[in-house]
């Protein structure tokens, strides 16, 4: 009998000590998943848009024909609603000619892990993509997403002040500055919806990047995502911006797919009066 006990006492020990170890070996394949929190709980402050050097003041005034001031209230961090926004509400165009609507709401959440933020089907989106590049090897980092009127009013006039020091006129520098930086309210990073995404090992926003295993892979990937790179080569006179190979828009899948493998930009698209 006593036996018997003992058998059935090294019986039970040994199947616990097996859950124990499949608990153990579950807890340390599994992924890390990416967290996404609503604006405002974020838990990394790292600031990886270019500002104005301290003390620094420019006294450039916008161009009056352009200024397009967006009252504050306009982008909203909490949905208003709980209803899932249709695919064809991110084919919103915001261009040079289109500024962002006065109306526009979105729901911008904190993106901890990439020290950002986005709108919220953007930014998980954006998560299971690097996540699945990272899997394989890629290294990125998201130096630019959502930005308000006032981080854009810097990053612009910043952009004019550097063509200033390059001798241009003013003229000049406001031609060149805005094609690559966006005037307040005609910024696609005012929608949540666009990305800046570079190499770990390659930082420049320059046509060098484009080079990189990271972009290369973007390229051929970000489309099953719902990405599209905004500003292909060839095509600044149609998008009015000089080439970014860093720069992705969620569109949603449907359009990503159908933009990307007919090689055209979003106001291509837009113009064939497809919804999504």
């Amino acid at each position: 009998m006593e036996k018997m006990l003992m058998t059935a006492v090294m019986a039970v020990v040994l199947i616990l000590s097996v859950g124990y170890l499949v608990r153990a070996e579950k807890e340390i394949t599994a992924p890390m998943e990416e967290t996404i929190l609503p604006a405002g709980n974020t838990q990394s402050s790292v600031e990886t848009d270019e500002t104005l050097p301290a003390g620094k003041e420019i006294a450039l005034k916008l161009p009056a024909k352009k200024v397009n001031t967006i009252p504050s209230a306009a982008i909203k961090e909490e949905q208003t609603t709980d209803e899932p926004r249709a695919e064809s509400d991110y084919l919103l165009l915001v261009n040079a000619e289109t500024p962002l609507p006065d109306d526009y709401q979105a729901e911008i959440v904190d993106i901890p892990t990439r020290n950002t933020k986005g709108e919220k089907t953007a930014a998980e989106a954006l998560c299971e993509m690097l996540a699945a590049g990272e899997r394989e090897g890629m290294r990125f980092v998201v130096c630019s997403g959502y930005r308000t009127q006032d981080e854009q009013r810097k990053l612009y006039l910043n952009q004019i002040q550097k063509k200033l020091a390059e001798g241009l006129s003013e003229t000049q520098a406001v031609t060149e500055a805005e094609k690559f930086s966006a005037l307040p309210g005609y910024s696609e990073h005012q929608t949540g919806l666009a990305f800046d995404i570079v190499a770990l090992s390659y930082q420049n926003l320059d046509a060098g990047y484009a080079e990189t295993p990271e972009a290369k892979w973007l390229l051929a990937h970000a489309e099953n995502y719902g990405f599209i790179l905004r500003y292909p080569a060839s095509k600044e006179s149609v998008t009015g911006i000089g080439y970014e190979p860093w720069h992705y828009r969620y569109v949603g899948r449907v359009a990503a797919r159908a933009i990307t493998r007919s090689a055209i930009t979003l106001e291509e698209y837009k113009a064939l009066g497809v919804d999504g």
